[in-house]
This record gives C-alpha cells, structure tokens and sequence, in this order.
C-alpha cells in the first residue's frame, strides 16, 4: 500500500482541518437503513460511539456505492445549518487526515462533459 502523505493544515476561516457527521438532519433520510431511520440524533450517535464505527449507506448521485457524508463547512457555516433547522447539533467531528488515512477521501464536483473521465480515473493502477 502506498505511503498517505499528511495532509497540509490550515489555521484560515474558511478552510477547515476536520469534519463533521451529522446523525440529524431534517426532512428525508435518503436511504438510511430501515433500522437508523426510527432512530433520533442523539440515538444514532450513541450507536456510532457504541460500535466504533460510521456505517456508509447509498444514497443519490452514488451510482449504488455507499458512502459516509461529512461536512467540511467553517464554525459560522455549521452553526448556520442547524440554526437555519437543516441539522441537529448532533453528531461526530473527525479530522481530515483520519478519514484519509483510512482511504477515505474528498467529495468531487465534476462537469458534466468530463464525468466519463473522472469516473475512469479511479481504476488506473496506482503506484
């Protein structure tokens, strides 16, 4: 495997070293399995702290692939989210360079006309 280089950290406002996992959000539960969706925030972050771990669920825009959704929002960002009543203050914050050195990585935004590209980039050998 070859060797996660640490990522660069930043003390700027808009530009932030950790990230958040919501366990409430607002509204639809976008393919949370049947036995998280009866579930309230404060239940479903004591069941990730419980089993040590986030459970990735597929969701829109994921072509069938689970993921685990972040939030790489500034302070004023996230205490807008919830102010505004789209999340609970709920949830787990873990920084940048834990999600990739366990292989997770950043959300892209892609252009339309170069998704066939993106979507092949990742099955090229890597060395």
């Amino acid at each position: 495997m070859p060797r996660v280089h640490a990522l660069r950290t930043y003390d700027l406002p808009d530009i932030g070293d950790h990230l958040i996992h919501f366990t409430g959000r607002t509204g639809g539960r976008m393919g949370a399995p049947v036995d998280i969706r009866p579930l309230d925030a404060p239940s479903r972050l004591a069941q990730i702290l419980y089993n040590g771990r986030i459970r990735a669920n597929r969701t829109f825009g994921t072509e069938g692939r689970a993921i685990v959704a972040f939030t790489e929002s500034s302070q004023a960002s996230v205490l807008r989210l919830i102010h505004d009543g789209r999340y609970t203050p709920w949830g787990i914050g873990i920084s940048n360079q834990f999600v990739f050195d366990r292989d997770g990585g950043p959300f892209l935004y892609v252009r339309g006309d170069e998704w066939d590209v993106a979507r092949t980039a990742g099955s090229r050998s890597r060395t």
